[in-house]
């Protein structure tokens, strides 16, 4: 901990901008060295200690014995707790004559063997207890002062211009509330599909018929360990009401008009299809549903991609390899988010992320007094990265906090969720 202070307080590019006289701040202490300092020490005493135990005298080392006046050695004689070893009963009734007999007894003929030490180990459990306490402690540290200002050093004197630089940075962007231009967030599904039918038909005015959405689902059934425990199969059922209120809206626009016939196409993975004259739509493709999507393009039908099942981003894509995965990625990409809401949890922040066509990307952000207001108003999708950016700059939120902050927060949290489940009999009255 002393030298990771002494080397941050140093001017030394490699740890951080370098401080001059009057900056009142040091940079903050980078999790990975204070983790290398504490593995670092741990290992160090782990070999210390080992090194200590590595001294027992081996059992079966032979003890030479020479002759006075004759310049070669003897043939060794076995240590004598390893003939204890081999035969307990027998060693006392020959010791003594069959060494007389081979070799002449005198005093100072033969060294006596050394006394054997007692073997020494270290329990794992020692080595265990070292590395916990010294990573620990290194955690601890940067914990309690990531956050802290320090002094700079008296000596120290802004000489380069990197040190200008680093005093006319720009603070750190912060997301306020922003309430002019947005689309409120919807309360309860019947205002998704009410959304999600409109952004629907403005798509459609404006001649787009390939159409994906992502819809957020209330929890239905939902325990303490998981919120789908029926899987995709629930999720279902939460979905259908929605979106037949969604095309039951979308018929009655003109050029969509006619009856819609609904289908499943598997039900393992509860993969829903309604498809009329004018309109298709699939909810929860998979990728093998695919040749269902492209046939109902192929026709010229409006056609819905409703919370797809795939993942992106994988070694071994869902959509094949080679050729036949570019094609059907290509398919992909061709459509366009018309209406988007996902939650999404950031470091402990609950994020919602909405879009509406011809609307912008905005995301919202839970705050203490349980508003959700948008701070952030993006021209494209926002990646995990920018999101983390976006939470790291509202004002208390649990991004933007030390890693100390968020234990304390966490345990206050789970503090007052256990006082509140206390409040309430089993019957589930207050």
């Amino acid at each position: 901990q002393s030298l990771s202070h002494s080397l941050l307080m140093t001017p030394n590019t490699h740890y951080g901008p370098p401080l001059g006289a009057g900056h009142p701040s040091a940079p903050t202490r980078p999790v990975s060295y204070t983790l290398a300092l504490g593995i670092g020490v741990a290992v160090g005493c782990g070999v210390l200690l080992l090194g200590r135990g590595v001294t027992s005298t081996n059992l079966h080392t032979p003890t030479v014995v020479a002759t006075p006046g004759v310049g070669t050695a003897v043939a060794p004689v076995p240590h004598p707790l390893s003939t204890i070893a081999a035969s307990p009963a027998t060693h006392f009734a020959r010791a003594s004559t069959s060494t007389a007999a081979a070799i002449p007894a005198s005093p100072s003929a033969s060294r006596p063997a050394p006394p054997l030490a007692a073997p020494t180990f270290v329990p794992a459990v020692w080595m265990v207890c070292v590395m916990g306490f010294a990573m620990g402690s290194a955690l601890m540290h940067w914990a309690t002062t990531s956050k802290r200002v320090q002094p700079a050093p008296l000596a120290m004197v802004a000489t380069t211009s990197e040190v200008d630089a680093a005093a006319d940075k720009p603070p750190q962007e912060k997301f306020l509330p922003i309430t002019e231009g947005v689309l409120p967030l919807p309360r309860g599904p019947e205002a998704i599909a009410a959304q999600c039918l409109t952004a629907t038909l403005n798509a459609y005015r404006d001649g787009v018929l390939r159409q994906r959405h992502e819809l957020l689902l209330p929890l239905i059934g939902a325990t303490d360990l998981d919120d789908w425990p029926g899987g995709v199969r629930q999720q279902f059922k939460a979905m259908q009401p929605m979106m037949e209120q969604v095309l039951k809206g979308a018929k009655e626009e003109p050029g969509l008009e006619g009856p819609l016939k609904g289908s499943i196409l598997d039900m393992a993975d509860a993969i829903g299809c309604w498809e009329g004259d004018k309109i298709g739509a699939v909810v929860f493709p998979t990728a093998e549903t695919l040749p269902k999507l492209k046939e109902i393009v192929k026709a010229g039908k409006l056609c819905m991609m409703v919370n797809s099942q795939w993942q992106g981003g994988q070694i071994v894509s869902d959509f094949g390899w080679g050729p036949f995965r570019k094609a059907n990625e290509e398919f992909v990409d061709s459509f366009e988010w018309v209406y988007y809401c996902r939650q999404v949890r950031i470091n402990g922040d609950t994020t919602i992320v909405q879009r509406s066509y011809p609307g912008k990307w905005q995301v919202h952000v839970l705050n203490a007094k349980g508003e959700r207001p948008c701070v952030s108003v993006e021209d494209e999708r926002p990646s995990y990265s920018r999101l983390e950016e976006i939470c790291r700059g509202v004002p208390g939120s649990m991004s933007s906090m030390s890693l100390g902050e968020r234990l304390v927060a966490e345990w206050n949290f789970n503090i007052d969720s256990m006082q509140e489940v206390q409040n309430y009999d089993k019957d589930g009255k207050k």
